[in-house]
């Protein structure tokens, strides 16, 4: 099946309306990726056994990470690729340090990355939840390099991402949220109105 994105639609042809539910029916604050990001760590102290020191080292950053970056997954690395799979100079960073324009070119040889390159190694930072993984990989590694303790970027990659997965799938995050929906949820008052709107004509479905 294929899916087209349109500018304009005609609803009058439409008999079927979806919708996505996070960040389209629903807007959330940024404290749930406090949330997830603060969970996701205590996940890997507890079970992963990282340093227990990690708990106070960082917090989430909002103003760090934006939507659209990838992460290089075997490297650790966060950038920001263009469509034509060129790295934008001064967007690499390790951990919490850019790295310059000539230690880019030492890591992936040049800006353009081979489009074989880019299906097996990146991994999309897409939405406003994975800010809080971003952020989370890239303290973690700051926190062994300030305290000289030998790792392997991947295995953070991959255990940041486990322990993130985690919370999402773990009903952790939906608990948390049904339980503090003041504190979670912006307001979204003609919502409701809206929707019954459209099912008195259209069948409407929540994917």
């Amino acid at each position: 099946a294929e899916i087209f994105a349109n500018t304009e639609v005609n609803l009058a042809e439409i008999d079927v309306i979806g919708f996505d539910y996070d960040y389209t029916l629903v807007s959330y604050t940024t404290a749930l990726q406090d949330f997830i990001y603060n969970r996701a760590r205590q996940h890997m102290v507890e079970f992963l056994y990282y340093p227990e020191g990690l708990l106070f080292h960082s917090k989430f950053d909002k103003n760090f990470a934006v939507r659209g970056l990838v992460c290089e997954k075997e490297k650790g690395l966060l950038f920001k690729l263009d469509a034509n799979n060129r790295i934008a100079k001064g967007s690499v960073f390790f951990a919490r340090q850019r790295l310059t324009d000539e230690e880019m070119v030492k890591e992936f040889g040049s800006r353009h990355l081979s489009h074989d390159y880019v299906t097996r190694k990146l991994k999309k930072i897409p939405d406003l939840f994975t800010l809080a993984e971003a952020c989370l990989l890239s303290d973690a590694c700051q926190y062994f390099l300030e305290n000289n303790i030998p790792f392997h970027p991947g295995a953070v990659t991959e255990d940041v991402n486990m322990a993130i997965r985690y919370v999402h799938k773990s009903e952790t995050m939906h608990k948390e949220v049904m339980s503090n929906m003041d504190k979670y949820y912006h307001p979204t008052p003609y919502l409701a109105d809206m929707l019954q709107q459209l099912r008195k004509k259209k069948k409407t479905f929540l994917m």
